[in-house]
């Protein structure tokens, strides 16, 4: 089993305009290829408001890593 607090996290947010749909989260990626998902969004949040809430879990998990 991956110990997803070992790597860097990521965040994305994506919109499928056909299906009137977005999604987002926050993921690690110990390989190329291989993501194992951390943090899923909220489907009421919007692209503005889940980028602050992200950028903000992945910086202060991030931060920790490199100490």
């Amino acid at each position: 089993m991956i110990d997803v607090t070992q790597y860097e996290w990521l965040w994305y947010w994506r919109k499928y305009p056909e299906a009137e749909l977005t999604e987002g989260g926050i993921l690690c990626q110990p390989r190329t290829g291989q993501a194992y998902s951390v943090v899923r969004m909220p489907i009421y949040m919007d692209q503005e408001e889940w980028e602050v809430l992200a950028l903000y879990i992945c910086d202060l998990h991030n931060a920790r890593l490199k100490k």
